[in-house]
């Protein structure tokens, strides 16, 4: 098949925040669910934990788990490439128009 060009190819748009929660939240129940099913009942606490998380969150508004994965680096958005022809509307100069 045909090969995309890296420079033409669109920017994929991060995961929204709110989805990196549910999956980062679900992650962390289903790990601490096998671990007390498989290792030690104390695991059961962690889930509790993120349980409460997820409580306080709705009950407040304000997502620990959110601020930590806001400032993570793959959920940022890439830059479009800046194009080099600049169109007259957005010339604040009338120098590189003329």
């Amino acid at each position: 098949m045909g090969t995309t060009d890296k420079a033409t190819a669109p920017a994929k748009a991060p995961v929204p925040l709110v989805r990196e929660v549910m999956m980062a939240a679900g992650a962390m129940l289903a790990t601490f669910t096998a671990l007390a099913a498989l290792v030690n009942p104390w695991f059961l606490a962690g889930t509790g934990f993120v349980g409460m998380g997820l409580f306080i969150a709705g009950l407040t508004g304000i997502c620990p788990m959110a601020t930590v994965l806001s400032k993570m680096p793959w959920g940022r958005a890439t830059a479009a490439p800046k194009t080099a022809n600049k169109s007259r509307a957005a010339c604040s100069s009338k120098s590189c128009c003329s």
